[in-house]
């Protein structure tokens, strides 16, 4: 089946027409924003599919980015649409048992911040997948991580990430707390226009990598210095 979403084509089956109704609300309240964002007025044509065959989602992942298919892999962007699983298929991984279609729809904003950086970008995405990734979680899905600030000391280790290579890495990984943290330095602390410059130039981004990343530690290790500061001054 097919029906325009917000002028996107969705196409899927007819038993997910509850998936499609909670994306259609969630980019009504997104994408204009989200593509504000990227300075875009319009993106060229894309659409989104919900997958109705989990194999045949993994067979197309693998065909169309070159990469290795993780369970935890819910959505692409890898052939310039979105491709999405509905929860009743996400819920097959360990890792997903428990998601909804709320958190599916939030998800697929995620992807329309990859299709929105694929437009602004002239280049496929290379080396700078930690820093899409940082921007997709903060613009597109931070509900997703809101558990990340108010655990910090618990789950972020950021003494781990020595280097780019070691984020990016913990990052193809799963470890996308970290990507959101390092997106949420960057938009609050570097100007716009330099971002959206990065966006437009990966060899600036990359060339930029390591005074980013040293920068984001740092900011964080303050911020862990404060939190258990406010703690101990609480007892």
């Amino acid at each position: 089946m097919q029906k325009i979403v917000n002028g996107i084509v969705v196409e899927y089956s007819k038993q997910d027409e509850d998936l499609v109704k909670a994306i259609a609300e969630k980019l009504e309240e997104k994408s204009s924003k989200i593509m504000d964002f990227f300075k875009l007025k319009e993106i060229e044509d894309f659409k989104i599919k919900i997958w109705d065959n989990l194999d045949e989602f993994k067979k197309h992942f693998t065909m169309v980015t070159g990469d290795e298919y993780y369970d935890w892999i819910n959505g692409h962007t890898g052939d310039r649409n979105i491709n999405i699983l509905p929860a009743r298929l996400a819920r097959l991984s360990n890792m997903h048992r428990d998601i909804t279609n709320e958190q599916i729809a939030i998800d697929t904003c995620h992807e329309f911040v990859h299709i929105c950086q694929q437009n602004a970008c002239p280049e496929e995405i290379g080396s700078n997948f930690w820093f899409w990734e940082a921007l997709a979680t903060n613009l597109g899905n931070p509900e997703a991580f809101w558990w990340v600030i108010p655990k910090f000391d618990e789950v972020v280790h950021f003494d781990e990430i020595k280097d780019i290579e070691t984020l990016k890495n913990a990052i193809m990984n799963a470890e996308y707390k970290y990507a959101y943290l390092v997106g949420n330095y960057m938009l609050k602390n570097i100007p716009h226009k330099q971002i959206l410059d990065y966006v437009k130039d990966e060899h600036l981004m990359e060339k930029d990598a390591e005074t980013v990343l040293k920068n984001t530690k740092n900011f964080y290790k303050n911020f862990s210095q404060k939190q258990n500061s406010n703690t101990e001054s609480t007892k």
